[in-house]
Order: C-alpha cells, then structure tokens, then sequence
C-alpha cells in the first residue's frame, strides 16, 4: 500500500469507518465536493508523479468517492458548501476507511485458524489491488485502443455513433482544455488578487493578516470559488474544442456519461457492503463523465486512458453475432505487436509470425532463431477477470491462469519438444520451409505474452503454485504482458541483455523465499543490481516485497512517451567501456556469441571490472612488445571461465579464432569448467574484441586432452572470479 504523508487515523472496523464516510460526503454538493478535490490534486501537480507520490494516491480516493456519489440520486434540499477548508477532514475519514481493511489482521486473536494458501493468495489479490499501478502506461493504453478497435469503425459508427479514432480525439481535447482552463484561472486569480484584495484590507488587517496571506486566501478563492463553472462541459462547446461534429459529440457522451443515481444493471448493489466498497464495481471505468442539467464534468482524468481501452471490450462481446470476429482480432493483435518488440533487438528476417510444423498444426505464435537460441511466444488475449484481479473468486483465478498461461506453457513445451526431438526440425512458414540445425540450438526460451498483466501472480509463480497446482513439475514460463514487454524491449534492447533479463525473472522461482513485485518493480531491480538474491543481504530473508524500484522506469516513460521528451532508457551502472564491450560481440558474426555476452552480463560489478582491466592490460603488453599475450579467469562455484589471447599473425577473423579456440579448449580441460568463453583480438584490429568462442559441455576425463594441456599451457597466474554473481 502506498503510504501517504498524513498520520494514519485510529484504526477501526470498516463498518464504522464507511459510515463515517458517507454521512459526511452526503452532506455536499456532489459537484462541488469533486471539482475541490479534482483542483486540488490532479491538475496543480506538475512533471513526473511517482508510483508513491500524493497524486496517485488521491488519484484513487477520488475515482471511489467519484464512483460512491455517482450511485447517489441529487436531492433537492440544500447541501452544505465544501471548499478546501473540508479537504483535512476529507482525507482523514476516506484514510481511516481504506486503513481499516488493516483491521481483522491487527486484531486478529492468536488462537485464530492460519489461513490457507488459497485464503493467502485471494488476500493477496485484495491488498495488491487496492493500490495496483495501472495495466499499462496511459500512452499504450491510447496506442493499443487505437490498434485494436481502429479496424471495427462500421461496427462502432453503426452501434456507437463514433470511431475510437473520435474517442481519442474528444478525451484529448477534453483534457488539454481542461488544463488550459485551469491554468489561465490561476493565474488570472493570482493576478486580480491585489485589486480585490483592496476591497478586504482593512478587516483583514484588523484579523492580524498580512496582505501577502490575505492576497494568496482572495487568489484561492477566486479561482477554486469557480470549480464547478471551470470544469464543465456541453456537447456544443465539446465539438467546438474537438472539430468534430455535434452529433458525433452527442453520440459519445450518451455513451460514455451518467447522471447521478446510475447504477449498472449487473452490479444494482455497489458500494452498499462496507467489506467490498473499495472492490466495487465502479461505473466510472464505464461513463467517466458526470453528468447534471445538460452539462458534462470530467473528474477521473487518470482513468482516461485505461477506460477507452477497456469499456468498449464489453460493447463488442455483447454483440453475440460480431464478438467471433472481434476476438479473433484481439489475438492477432498481441501477435503483432510481439514481432513489433522483437524487430527492436533481432533482425526481422529471424522473426517468425505463426510458424508451423511441418504437419501443418500451429508450432507457436511468434518464434524468434537467433544465434543457436529459439524463442518461442505463445500469446493470448485473456486477462484476470474481474472476480479474480480483486481477490473475490479463487476458482475464477486458477480457471484465468490455466487459460491465459497454462494452456500457453504446454503449447510451447511441445513445441520444445519438438526442436530437442530430431537433429533437422523444420518449420513452415506460408510456403516456405525452414530447417534448423539442431546441433546448433543450445537455449530454448518459453514465452507467454497476455494482452493484459497478471500481477504479481505472473511474477513468481512459486510463490501461488501450492494454491493452484497448475505446475507440478516445477517449471514455468516467463510470462509478462504486452505493455511490460513493450518497455523492457525499449530499455534492455540487444539479445544478449533481453535474454539475460529473461534468465533472471525464470532465477526467481528457485529462490527460497517468496518475491512479491509487479513486472516493472522487477526491471528496476534488475537495472539496479541485475536481480541476484545470493549476496548476504537476502540470507534470513523468508518473504521479499520489492516496491518502489519501478520509478526510474516510470519517470522514463513519462519523459519519452507523454512529455515527449529526447531521453536515454534508464542502464544499470557498468564499468567504462563494459558496454561497448558487449556490443562488440553481439557484432561479431561467429555462431554462439551471444551465450559468451550473456556469460559477461552474469558477472558482478568487480568482477567486470576485473576483466576489462585485464584485457586492456593484454592489449598493452601487446602493443609494446608485439607479441601475443594471454590470460584466463574462472569461477569453480559456477564451473565457468574465460580466456582472452591477442594475435600477431594474419590479420583476419578465422586466424584469431584459430588461436582463440584450442587456448580455451584447453583451458577449459585444465581448470575441468563446462563452461568457457574464450575471447580474441588481432593486434592491428580497431575493434574492441574480434573472436568469441562459446564452450558448454560438461567437462570429462580425457587423457588426450590433458597430455595436450600438460604440453601447450604455459604456467600463468590464475584469476578467481570469486564474486562472481
């Protein structure tokens, strides 16, 4: 839970703690009491806003108190005026409320039965959901709404009265006016303070303000004063600001605006159990806008993007003749944008879109060949129902997980299956056949891609799998959600650093503690300090939640995509020229490359260090004297090492190799690793590396091997990579 600056109120039941909320609310105009918030707390923050700041967590009291008094028919007697002088006690009793769900576990007996792993999940599902970051980042919820809806403009213009493109077009004018407005009524208000204030000096005076505290209260008040007049809309003025015309306008806020005293024919009893309120059904992710006497407010102006993407998805399947067609879009929509992510790391000759077998059956979604690895995406356009996402429905999680991933894994594991089963696999693709050498795949990576996040369910399933049962064999998927890998593919976007990451998350079901993050929290980490659990800072640890390590992640998305700024992805802190050091053998054209940059990327920071430091001290010695020069380091704990030799000779990339090769054959022999990367570069070379040589196998006894290791190495000092991650 995102805590906030304000001390937390007494703790009480929530029965008490709701009813305090709305005899108080109910005491206020409704219009008025959500214009102040909406001023006070969603337009006056500027820039980046993170994950723990004071605007996302008002962003959410305002979308519950929004969602409560819309359920509430207007009456006609007098409501009692809120200004911000209310907002204090606003915050304290809406604070008590969602703290007092904090109540059964404070104050639970302890003879009381321990819950079960079922029970720990949903109530897991509960908590996370009260604060859960969005699905996607605002930007990808307009994109993917676009993408996915954009192509049924006849079914929305014939059942709606408007396009998404016309959507999108009227939220965005609505809220850049909504901003210009607020905007030009501060600072009108700020600059007609002195001469209305002239009108209040001497009573103020009297009262013991100064004309400063007495211009900023006049300044407040003329410009919160006018909230509700600020905020408002009709259709006219909507066409106006979006060039659209007014029937198209009319169309829309028929659609998407309540009046108050609405309710959703399938949920009539929101926000009557005190228990369930906050995982209420709330029709503001249906109509956003409020609206009273002909005209129209805007108060959830975080919701924007999440409601376009998601409220006509429920439009669509109710149309049980059009729905086929329609949910066969959404998956090939998720399919497509994984080869879109793809082509930002591996050559797009190497992406496959729904390859198969060469029986005909579909092999998987997306495959990915890149050198002697194989992706494999299984995607799906399922996501958490709603029953599940809130913790409601344990059934309904383990029926969304078994089709969403489950389902997904055992697609992909035959098709492994598959790949492992013969030296010559052949795919299809259209007309065209394509064999592998089998001989030459050393990593199968099994992908399930969601159009939207599972949560922390999909995270560590270690962590949920003795509730569910879904992996008996203890192996699972890396599995992750459109939006997330959207992201990842922008900040980690080489194969060598995509894959490493992808080898991280899978390390996280064999700790022996439970992780509780969301994907991005993950990444932040990962950048952070590349996701390792063995240093001694994680010994006694028995459950881990990693918040808050996704704002650097967020802050770049925010800078790049909605304030469109010319910004770098966020990098994890690297030793001088490690960087281009990777990039040099992920340039290289030798097959396995990649396993020897994946090997450098498992290194800690000095032991990266450690290596550059030798290859440029290599180098040098080179230089000097022009002769070849060479040195080795390994690790006995990860039974891996490395070799790195400087040529004199021919000037050409299978002379280096020819050098490079036997020293690390041997070397990996000598020191009995299965494991070695050996690494060459010619003397006269501009490169930063020229030849890498990638080696696993398990290491055995050979008697050949040792007589030509006892011959041909010369006696070196040997460098243990001894914090090596």
């Amino acid at each position: 839970m995102i805590e906030g600056t304000t001390p937390a109120p007494r703790l009480v039941p929530p029965e008490a703690a709701f009813e305090e909320f709305e005899t108080y609310v109910q005491k206020f105009d409704p219009i008025e009491l959500l214009c102040q918030l909406t001023m006070t707390f969603l337009f006056s923050q500027e820039g980046f806003q993170g994950e723990a700041t004071d605007m996302r967590r008002w962003a959410r009291w305002i979308e519950f108190t929004a969602g409560y008094l819309a359920t509430i028919p207007t009456r006609s007697g007098p409501y009692e005026i809120f200004d911000g002088a209310h907002i204090e006690e606003f915050e304290s009793l809406i604070l008590q409320y969602f703290n007092s769900f904090l109540y059964d576990s404070v104050n639970r007996p302890p003879d009381a039965p321990q819950w079960t792993s079922s029970e720990r999940v949903l109530q897991s599902a509960k908590t996370y959901s009260l604060w859960v970051r969005g699905d996607a980042y605002p930007h990808q919820f307009f994109e993917y709404a676009l993408e996915l809806y954009g192509e049924h403009d006849d079914w929305f213009r014939a059942n709606l009265g408007f396009t998404i493109q016309e959507a999108v077009r009227i939220f965005r004018a609505v809220t850049d006016e909504l901003n210009l407005r607020f905007n030009e009524s501060a600072n009108n208000a700020r600059a007609n303070a002195p001469a209305e204030s002239d009108t209040h000096w001497e009573e103020a005076k009297a009262a013991g303000l100064t004309r400063k505290e007495l211009e900023t209260r006049i300044a407040i008040h003329l410009h919160y004063g006018n909230g509700a007049a600020l905020l408002r809309f009709t259709a006219e003025q909507l066409s106006q600001l979006s060039g659209l015309p007014i029937g198209v306008c009319r169309a829309f806020l028929k659609r998407m605006s309540q009046s108050f005293g609405y309710r959703n024919p399938k949920f009539t009893d929101t926000f009557s159990d005190p228990l369930k309120a906050p995982w209420d059904y709330n029709t503001m992710d249906e109509r956003p806008f409020i609206e009273r006497e002909g005209f129209y407010w805007l108060f959830t102006n975080p919701m924007v993007p999440s409601v376009l993407f998601h409220t006509f998805f429920f439009d669509l399947m109710n149309d049980r003749s059009y729905c086929p067609r329609f949910e066969k879009a959404r998956g090939k929509l998720v399919e497509r944008k994984v080869r879109e992510y793809m082509s930002r790391i591996f050559p797009k000759h190497m992406i496959l879109m729904n390859p198969d077998y060469p029986d005909g059956n579909e092999f998987s979604d997306v495959a990915v060949l890149h050198d002697g690895k194989i992706l494999i995406f299984q995607c799906k356009a399922k996501g958490l129902t709603r029953e599940a996402r809130i913790g409601m429905d344990f059934s309904r999680l383990r029926i969304d997980i078994q089709a969403a991933i489950r389902s997904a894994f055992d697609q992909a594991i035959r098709a492994r299956k598959y790949i492992r089963s013969t030296d010559r696999p052949t795919l299809k693709v259209g007309p065209v056949q394509l064999q592998i050498d089998g001989s030459a795949i050393t990593d199968i990576y099994l992908i399930n891609i969601t159009l939207m996040p599972f949560l922390i369910f999909a995270t560590r399933f270690e962590n949920i799998e003795e509730a569910l049962g879904l992996f008996p064999e203890k192996e699972y998927p890396f599995s992750t959600s459109l939006g997330d890998l959207d992201i990842i593919t922008e900040v980690l976007n080489s194969p060598a650093a995509f894959l490493h990451y992808v080898e991280r998350r899978l390390a996280l079901e064999r700790t022996p503690f439970g992780i509780d993050a969301d994907e991005m929290d993950l990444l932040g980490f990962y950048i952070s300090q590349g996701m390792y659990f063995s240093t001694e800072e994680f010994s006694n640890i028995t459950d881990l939640y990693l918040n808050g390590f996704s704002d650097e992640i967020d802050e770049y998305v925010y800078r790049k995509h909605d304030a469109h700024e010319d910004v770098k992805p966020p990098a994890a802190p690297v030793p001088e020229r490690f960087s281009e050091l990777i990039a040099g053998i992920e340039g290289l054209s030798n097959l396995h490359r990649t396993d020897a940059a994946l090997a450098l990327l498992d290194m800690s920071g000095p032991s990266r260090k450690k290596i550059l430091e030798m290859i440029e001290t290599t180098k040098d010695s080179t230089r000097r004297d022009r002769s070849g020069h060479s040195f080795s380091m390994g690790s006995s704990e990860h039974s891996r090492g490395f070799s790195f030799i400087t040529a004199v000779g021919e000037k050409t990339d299978e002379a280096v190799f020819e050098q490079a090769m036997p020293f690390a054959l041997l070397k990996k022999y000598s020191e009995k690793c299965n494991e070695w990367f050996g690494f060459g570069w010619h003397k006269d070379s501009n490169r930063i590396i020229d030849v890498a040589v990638s080696l696993k196998f398990l290491w055995e006894e050979d008697e050949q091997m040792k007589d030509f290791a006892n011959r041909f190495l010369k006696p070196g000092k040997r460098i243990d990579l001894r914090n090596e991650s």
